[in-house]
């Protein structure tokens, strides 16, 4: 079971559906905060982001029972560990400075292109 999990968690694949996630999460996170959205609008927001979160915590799950604590050696894994506890905390919808946080997370998927890029032109 620990190779098979092990193997899903290094795919390729894998990655991209972190990725998308990553950026589906982060245009959510964007709309949400136009004053003129329509309160049916804003409920399927409200959806969307936490499948993301369920997503991001069963990521960090998977990943943690492969890794153990070599999955905090990893600058990303920790801060995506922390954001998703504090995404599980009941008061975390109330901070807008976690928001912002987890806006960041766009960075990865930056930083992930921009490595894919290079890669693929050396």
């Amino acid at each position: 079971m620990q190779a098979l999990l092990r193997k899903l968690v290094t795919t390729a694949y894998f990655d991209v559906a972190i990725l998308v996630t990553i950026g589906i999460n982060s245009l959510v996170l964007a709309i949400q905060t136009a004053s003129t959205l329509n309160p049916s609008v804003h409920e399927y927001l409200v959806l969307i982001d936490k499948i993301c979160i369920g997503i991001f915590t069963l990521e960090a799950l998977l990943k943690l029972s492969v890794y153990r604590v070599n999955y905090f050696k990893s600058g990303w894994n920790i801060f995506d560990f922390i954001i998703v506890v504090i995404a599980l905390l009941p008061f975390a919808h109330y901070v807008s400075v976690f928001r912002a946080l987890r806006i960041v997370r766009a960075f990865r998927l930056i930083a992930h292109v921009r490595k894919r890029k290079i890669n693929d032109v050396l």
